[in-house]
């Protein structure tokens, strides 16, 4: 009888669980109404508003649905609003500009904080459902970036090679490198050179630039360190073709004989 009552506890119980289970596997397969994500590194666009992406996806007939971005940085603040995305149960990715609205500048290359928030509403009802919703730091990478290579090299013909990494992203074009020389003791200028349509594609990479640079009249370049200072100058091939950004780079470089 023992045995007999043990065994119908055991079934019952195993019974229970599987009906837990099921439940519990049907709960963790319903997805929330809403759901959005951030990546951690967005873009300046091309007049320094913030290109945030991410991933999103609403629950299938949902309607009205609006995603709202809001950037933040330091005192610098924007939002924008989308809402041409489909409710289908599936995850779409999305880029969105922000455009900052603040009197203290543009968006700059750096941290900045960003809230996304995504509400969709029931079909039947119109009630909105839970608002899908992240935040987090977001790095705004630049669209162009420029660093030297150390050392200066003294040529033997006299003059100066500076070595360059340069890297910018499309659909912008290359225009122009610019290469300053001045001395340490009184910041005297003494040599400058200009690239014109550098050797630099913006497909992302890092391309490397060799500009030599010849004294002015007067000076002989010698073993000490400089004062370089760098500039890297993009073009908008695909709207106007006006310069649209143009980043720098200084600091002082040490001088080796080649």
């Amino acid at each position: 009888m023992r045995g007999l009552l043990s065994r119908a506890v055991l079934a019952g119980v195993l019974g229970l669980s599987g009906v837990l289970g099921v439940a519990a596997t049907a709960t963790a397969a319903s997805p929330p109404p809403a759901e959005v994500t951030l990546d951690g590194v967005g873009l300046l666009g091309r007049y320094d508003d913030a290109l945030i992406s991410g991933s999103l996806r609403c629950k299938a007939g949902s309607v009205e649905q609006e995603l709202v971005i809001n950037v933040t940085q330091g005192t610098v603040t924007g939002t924008s609003a989308v809402s041409d995305f489909s409710c289908d149960g599936a995850w779409h990715r999305f880029t969105v500009s922000v455009y900052t609205v603040s009197l203290d500048g543009p968006y700059v290359p750096g941290d900045s904080w960003v809230d996304a928030r995504l509400t969709v509403y029931d079909p039947v009802s119109y009630d909105p459902l839970a608002q899908g919703h992240d935040a987090n730091h977001v790095w705004l990478r630049p669209n162009a970036k420029i660093t030297p290579v150390w050392p200066l090299v003294i040529n033997d013909d006299g003059t100066m090679s500076v070595t360059m990494n340069a890297v910018c992203r499309g659909p912008w074009a290359a225009s122009s490198i610019s290469v300053q020389l001045n001395r340490t003791s009184d910041l005297l200028i003494v040599g400058t050179a200009y690239l014109e349509d550098p050797p630099v594609v913006c497909d992302g990479t890092t391309h490397r630039v060799v500009a030599v640079v010849e004294p002015i009249p007067g000076i002989t370049f010698v073993e000490k360190p400089m004062r370089v200072t760098l500039f890297f100058s993009i073009w908008d091939e695909a709207d106007t073709g006006d310069p649209i950004n143009g980043v720098s780079w200084e600091g002082q470089i040490r001088v080796v004989s080649g």
